[in-house]
C-alpha cells in the first residue's frame, strides 16, 4: 500500500471513530432519559394510591345502602330515606340543574311548579293564626321624642332667682344713682347701641325712669334720647354707622368709651398731664386721655385713634356731669371709712381658666390674683376691662352689644339697688304651678301601644297527601324562589311567568318576602349550573375542596322560623365535611388504571434498555476492530517514512 493509501485509510478510519463515539454517547443519554420514565411512571401510580374521591351515601326504598361518586346530579335526585342538599355559590345563590331552572321560570306559583314533577295540586286556606309584634322603631322614636320634651320642659323649670321675679327699689338712694346715670349717659349709650342694633338688625329697647318717664329709644332705625324736664322733647337723635350726634359723627367705640369714662370719672387734678392710666385684670394699661378741646388748649399732642379713651369733665360742657361724679365715687373701689366696695354680679365668666383667651378674661365677672386664686371683680375692675376691650376692638359687634347692655342693664342696676329689690312671690308660684301642669301632663310611651296585632292566614298545599317527594319540590321551589308560594317579581331580571291579576285562584304576586327573592347581595336566589358540571364529579370535588361552593341541607325543625315560606323545614348551612352521608375514599378505577399503565411503561422502558445495551454491544466491537485497524495503519505509515528518511539522507 502506498503512502497515499495509507493516509486516506487511517482518515477513513478516524472518521468511522468519532461517528461511532458520537452514537454511544446518544444511547447513554437515552438510557440515562428511561430512568426519568421510570420516575414519571413511579410517581403517577403513587398519586393514583393517594388519591381520593368523595362519595354520597344514601337507602333506597329496600334499606339497601347506595354508594356513588359525588355530583350535583346524585345529591339532587330525589329519593326515599335521603337528605336533600343545595349547591351554594360564594353569592349565597342555590346552584340548580337546567332542568329544575326550566320548571321554576315556566311556573307562576308552586303548584304549577309540582306539576312539572308529576303532582296535583289544589291550594287550600287551613289555618289563621294571630302574630302580635312590636314597633321597636316607633316605640324607640316616641322614646326619644319623650326624653327630649322632658329636658326642655326641665330647662325651662322657673327658678326665684329669675331677674323675671325681681322687684326693682324705687324709694332707694340707690335707684336714684341709677336714675343718674341713665340721665347723663343716655345720649352716648343711646348712640352706641343703635349703631350695633343697625349692624346686628336687633329691634333695641326703651328705657324708662322710676316715675315712669321715658329715658332713651334705641334699636335698628336709630335712637332718641329726652330732656330730664319731662317735656319729651328729644336732645339726641341718630341713624347710620358710624352715626351724627349733634354736629359731630361718632364711632360707636368713642361713645362705648365715654359711657364707661362717665363711671370711672378721672377728675382734673388727677390727670394734670392729660391722662389717667389704669390697669386691666390682664395686666394691660388702660390710659383715659382728657377732651379732646382741653387737650389742644393745654398743647398736649392727640393721641392714636385706635388706642385712646376720652372723658368730658363740667368744664368742658358735657350734661349732667356731677350725677356721673357722684356715681362715679361709690363704684370706685378705693376702701374709704364707711364705703361698700361694688363687685361685679359674678354670672358671668365663671368657668375662666389661667389658660383663657385674653378676651375672654376681659368679660369676665373674674379674674386672678398674684397667688392664681380666682377672684370676683370689683365694679370699677370690671368697667377698666370692658373701656380697654371696647378701646382696642378686641370685640365682634354681637360681644359689644352684649357685654355693655348686659353691665349697663344688670352689673349696675344689681349693685346699686341692692337690698332694695324685692321679690314677686306670687308670680313665680304661678309660673311654677303652670310648669309643674305641663311636667304632669307629659306621659312616657307606653310599649303596650306599638305593639301590632296581624292576622295571618298559613295557606298549606296538598300535594297527594303531603308526599315527601313533593315536599321535595317545595322545599327547592323555596330555596330559588323565597317564602311566597307565588312567584316573586325581580326588578330588572326576568325569572319567567308570573300569575295575571284576578284569576279566580291566585291574584297578582302577593309577595311579601323578607328577601324579595334576593341575596343579600341583590341577586336571585338561584343560578342554572349546566348539566355538564352538574354531572361531573371532579368538578364538585375540586368545588367543595377549595371553598369555590358551600352546601345546604333540608332540616326538619319545630316550629318553622316564620317567614321561611317552608312548614316545618328550613335550609341550613352545613361543612361537607360534617356531612354524615358524604364519605371520602380511594379511588379504586384509578389505582387500577394506573397500576396497569405503570407495568406497561416499565416493560417498554425495560425493553428499550435492553436494545440499547444491544447497539452498545455492537459499538463497542466496531470500535475495537477500527482502532485495531487505526493502529496497524499508522505503523506502516510512520515505517514507510523513516524509510525515505534514510533513502535521501
Amino acid at each position: 500500500m502506498g503512502l497515499s493509501a495509507s493516509q486516506a485509510r487511517l482518515l477513513s478510519i478516524t472518521s468511522r471513530i468519532s461517528d461511532n463515539e458520537l452514537r454511544s454517547q446518544t444511547i447513554t443519554t437515552a438510557k440515562t432519559s428511561l430512568a426519568n420514565e421510570t420516575t414519571a411512571a413511579s410517581a403517577a401510580y403513587m398519586d393514583a394510591l393517594n388519591a381520593t374521591e368523595l362519595n354520597y351515601s344514601f337507602y333506597d326504598a329496600n334499606g339497601t345502602k347506595i354508594s356513588m361518586p359525588l355530583t350535583g346530579a346524585v345529591m339532587y335526585e330525589y329519593s326515599e330515606l335521603k337528605n336533600q342538599y343545595g349547591i351554594i355559590n360564594q353569592h349565597g345563590q342555590i346552584l340548580v340543574s337546567e332542568r329544575d331552572a326550566a320548571n321554576y321560570e315556566n311556573s307562576a306559583n308552586v303548584a304549577e311548579f309540582l306539576q312539572k314533577y308529576g303532582f296535583e295540586n289544589s291550594f287550600e286556606q287551613t289555618t289563621t293564626t294571630t302574630v302580635t309584634k312590636v314597633d321597636n322603631d316607633g316605640y324607640t322614636e316616641a322614646m326619644e321624642e319623650y326624653e327630649e320634651e322632658v329636658e326642655k320642659l326641665k330647662s325651662e323649670e322657673p327658678q326665684p332667682t329669675d331677674p323675671i321675679y325681681k322687684i326693682p327699689g324705687k324709694e332707694g338712694a340707690g335707684f336714684d344713682y341709677y336714675e343718674s346715670f341713665m340721665w347723663a349717659t343716655h345720649i352716648c349709650y343711646g348712640g352706641a347701641m343703635a349703631a350695633l342694633c343697625i349692624s346686628l338688625g336687633l329691634e333695641g329697647k326703651k328705657i324708662y325712669a322710676s316715675d315712669g318717664t321715658l329715658i332713651l329709644e334705641y334699636g335698628k332705625d336709630g335712637f332718641v334720647a329726652y330732656k330730664e324736664d319731662k317735656s319729651g322733647d328729644s336732645i339726641g337723635w341718630g341713624t347710620g354707622l358710624p352715626y351724627n350726634v349733634g354736629n359731630a359723627i361718632r364711632d360707636p367705640i368713642d361713645c362705648y368709651s365715654h359711657v364707661f369714662t362717665h363711671l370711672l370719672n378721672p377728675t382734673i387734678s388727677e390727670a394734670l398731664s392729660g391722662y389717667k392710666d389704669y390697669t386691666t385684670s390682664t395686666g394691660e394699661t388702660l390710659r383715659i386721655y382728657r377732651s379732646m378741646w382741653i387737650m389742644n388748649q393745654d398743647g398736649l399732642t392727640d393721641p392714636e385713634d385706635d388706642q385712646y379713651c376720652l372723658w368730658w369733665n363740667d368744664e368742658s360742657g358735657c350734661h349732667r356731669q356731677s350725677r356721673a361724679a357722684e356715681l362715679a365715687e361709690i363704684l370706685r373701689a378705693d376702701a374709704k371709712p364707711g364705703k361698700t366696695i361694688l363687685y361685679a354680679c359674678g354670672d358671668t365668666g365663671e368657668n375662666i381658666t389661667q389658660a383663657s383667651s385674653e378676651v375672654e378674661k376681659l368679660l369676665s365677672d373674674y379674674y386672678f390674683d398674684e397667688n392664681g386664686e380666682k377672684k370676683l371683680k370689683t365694679m370699677e375692675q370690671k368697667i377698666i376691662d370692658l373701656d380697654y376691650a371696647s378701646c382696642n376692638k378686641l370685640l365682634s359687634d354681637q360681644e359689644l352689644y352684649d357685654a355693655i347692655e348686659h353691665f349697663v342693664n344688670h352689673d349696675i342696676k344689681q349693685s346699686l339697688l341692692g337690698s332694695d329689690d324685692s321679690y314677686d312671690e306670687d308670680a313665680y308660684e304661678k309660673d311654677h304651678d303652670e310648669w309643674e301642669e305641663k311636667m304632669g301632663n307629659l306621659k312616657e310611651p307606653d310599649i303596650n301601644d306599638f305593639t301590632i296585632t296581624e292576622t295571618l292566614t298559613e295557606t298549606t298545599i296538598d300535594v297527594e297527601a303531603e308526599s315527601d317527594e313533593g315536599q321535595w319540590y317545595i322545599n327547592l321551589w323555596h330555596r330559588m324562589n323565597g317564602p311566597s308560594i307565588y312567584k316573586v317579581t325581580l326588578e330588572g331580571y326576568d325569572n319567567g311567568i308570573h300569575d295575571p291579576e284576578n284569576d279566580g285562584t291566585i291574584e297578582g304576586d302577593n309577595v311579601k318576602s323578607p328577601t324579595n327573592g334576593r341575596t343579600e347581595s341583590g341577586l336571585p336566589l338561584y343560578k342554572v349550573l349546566e348539566d355538564g358540571l352538574m354531572n361531573n364529579a371532579e368538578w364538585l370535588q375540586y368545588a367543595l375542596r377549595n371553598g369555590k361552593v358551600t352546601l345546604e341541607r333540608v332540616d326538619f325543625t319545630e316550629p318553622t322560623e316564620y317567614g321561611t315560606g317552608l312548614d316545618k323545614y328550613t335550609w341550613n348551612s352545613i361543612q361537607w365535611t360534617n356531612a354524615a352521608d358524604i364519605t371520602e375514599s380511594q379511588n379504586e378505577a384509578a389505582i387500577t388504571k394506573a397500576e396497569v399503565e405503570y407495568e406497561q411503561a416499565l416493560n417498554d422502558i425495560q425493553a428499550k434498555d435492553k436494545q440499547y445495551d444491544n447497539q452498545l454491544k455492537i459499538l463497542d466491537t466496531e470500535h475495537n476492530a477500527l482502532q485495531t485497524e487505526y493502529d496497524s495503519i499508522k505503523s506502516i505509515i510512520e515505517k514507510t517514512v523513516e524509510r525515505n528518511l534514510k533513502l535521501y539522507s
